[in-house]
């Protein structure tokens, strides 16, 4: 499970920046783009996950997700770059991936401390409560 969220824990920060991305496009009245770029990424997720769920089990859907969001991003910006707006600084970027990856240290932190646990630990718990 920690490998799973290892890959997936790039998203935090990334989903912060789809939405603002959407919701410019939005603004702009470029809803078809957005529904573009999403249907793109759906279609990405499918295919990636097809190859390599079957060979990596979760590791790969999360790879499959992560690629997903990859691409919306990408498709996102380069839609918002095409409508002639400059629409993030890279200062502004680097600060909302900050804040992605601050929300995300203390989930990160909990594996290392003495309240996390196993799997197999918190199974055989459960069975002798149950």
């Amino acid at each position: 499970a920690a490998a799973v969220f290892v890959v997936l824990a790039p998203i935090v920060p990334l989903l912060c920046l789809i939405s603002m991305q959407g919701f410019l496009l939005t603004a702009l009245g470029k809803q078809k783009l957005t529904i573009a770029s999403v249907s793109t990424a759906l279609a990405a997720n499918v295919l990636v996950g097809i190859f390599l769920i079957p060979r990596l089990t979760a590791i790969g859907a999360a790879v499959g997700s992560l690629a997903a969001y990859s691409l919306m991003f990408l498709l996102n910006w380069h839609f918002i770059r095409r409508s002639g707006i400059e629409a993030m600084r890279a200062n502004e970027a680097g600060k909302i991936l900050l804040s992605g990856a601050l929300m995300g240290l203390p989930s990160s932190l909990t594996r290392l401390t003495p309240f996390s646990r196993s799997s197999q630990e918190s199974s055989r718990q459960w069975q002798s409560i149950s």
